[in-house]
């Protein structure tokens, strides 16, 4: 059984905007993936793509957090080379 109906519905209005032709994409990167989404969206008979603001989808918020709940955000720092000095502060009388 195939699927022929597609509903979605996304807290980015950005994203949403640019699938349903509202924006326009100037990334060279993100019209790449563009053009790949609505490739596969023209196989559906029937597609369609809604914002919902994010403060309106706890529920999916919830749901989503839930499913990943071993996702652990990395942060990699560069280690700079550099040498430190010692500074001291000599108090000299005034001249």
């Amino acid at each position: 059984m195939a699927v022929k109906r597609v509903q979605v519905f996304s807290d980015s209005q950005l994203i949403v905007n640019q699938v349903n032709r509202a924006f326009e994409t100037k990334d060279e990167v993100l019209k790449k993936h563009l053009q790949l989404a609505r490739s596969l969206i023209s196989q559906f008979e029937d597609f369609s793509l809604t914002h919902i603001p994010r403060e309106e989808n706890q529920v999916a918020d919830r749901l989503a957090k839930e499913g990943l709940p071993d996702l652990h955000r990395t942060q990699v720092f560069e280690r700079l080379n550099f040498e430190c000095a010692k500074v001291f502060s000599e108090e000299r009388p005034a001249c």
